[in-house]
């Protein structure tokens, strides 16, 4: 009987087993969708929160921290938007001007009048905050830049009301990557 009792505990540490294995290998399985810098636009609607591969030339990474970069290529105007993740980090700014394949899962941003009248008031206050500093004294060059700065935001917000108007939608969308990994492609 204890032959026995040992014999199916393990049968059952066995299946426990092959149970994990084939858990991982699904996940391994899951697809992975190899995309162009070209076709991005056109086929990311039907990818968010999916995971991508896309091979592209870096034509800008941001200056401030190095949490995106942009993506392009010769043959299309389109550019892709690529943020980095936790587990990357930060993107190097000397990575502009080279090819590089980004893994990553499609992210979609969605932006709706709400979301609108709120970035609204955020430059509204952001401009009261800036009218409480200089008042009563002349305007620094670096005050108007600032005043420029909230006129270009709210120049964009009217664009993108101008935008939803048009298109007849309740929302905007807007396609970008989170990169997870990536890697650059060595020059021929």
């Amino acid at each position: 009987m204890k032959k026995y009792l040992l014999f199916l505990a393990s049968l059952f540490i066995l299946a426990a087993c092959n149970t994990a294995t084939d858990a991982e290998a699904k996940d391994e399985a899951v697809e992975q969708t190899e995309l162009t810098v070209g076709d991005f636009s056109e086929k990311a609607s039907g990818l968010v929160d999916q995971k991508i591969r896309i091979t592209g030339l870096v034509v800008h990474t941001c200056k401030h921290g190095g949490k995106r970069m942009f993506l392009s290529n010769e043959t299309s105007e389109g550019r892709v938007e690529v943020s980095a993740s936790e587990e990357v980090g930060s993107f190097n700014a000397e990575m502009e001007g080279s090819m590089v394949t980004v893994e990553g899962v499609v992210k979609e941003q969605r932006i709706d009048n709400a979301y609108l009248d709120q970035w609204e008031k955020e430059i509204a206050e952001g401009n009261a905050d800036e009218m409480k500093i200089h008042e009563g004294e002349e305007k620094s060059a670096e005050g108007e830049e600032e005043e420029d700065h909230h006129k270009g935001d709210l120049e964009t917000v009217q664009n993108y009301r101008n935008q939803l108007a048009e298109t007849g939608k309740e929302y905007l969308s807007f396609f970008s990557v989170e990169c997870h990994s990536y890697s650059v492609v060595p020059e021929k």
